[in-house]
């Protein structure tokens, strides 16, 4: 009787990079759909009527927030299943700086903030 399960260890290393580049590239294209929605919305926000825009601008944003979670989590999943692959390992950086840079550009906004209020008078 043959076997059925391979332990992953043991699978052929070809296999094993197609895997890990399948989930990336699923993990970059969610990212992609991140930003699209991202531009949708602004978008409707000029073409289309009051009345429309609230439901399609909810729905998308909703789209924008899984496709977000979702490129997040299969690039975790790549990352942790296949630890050798270059193509994830390079993903997580690029997600760590897009991460670290939107943090940063919040920081300043806010100290930006601040600092223009601190000159109103009263």
């Amino acid at each position: 009787m043959e076997n059925i399960y391979i332990d992953p260890v043991y699978q052929d290393a070809d296999l094993r990079k197609k895997r890990a580049n399948t989930l990336c590239l699923i993990s970059l294209g969610s990212l992609l759909l991140t930003v699209l929605t991202f531009i949708a919305n602004y978008v409707l926000l000029y073409f289309y009527p009051l009345s429309y825009r609230k439901i399609l601008m909810q729905s998308i944003s909703t789209a924008e927030s899984v496709a977000f979670v979702a490129s997040w989590v299969f690039m975790i999943i790549a990352r942790a299943r296949y630890k050798e692959s270059k193509f994830a390992k390079i993903l997580m950086w690029v997600y760590i700086s897009i991460a670290a840079t939107t943090v940063t550009s919040i920081v300043v906004l806010i100290a930006y903030c601040f600092y223009t209020c601190s000159g109103i008078p009263g």
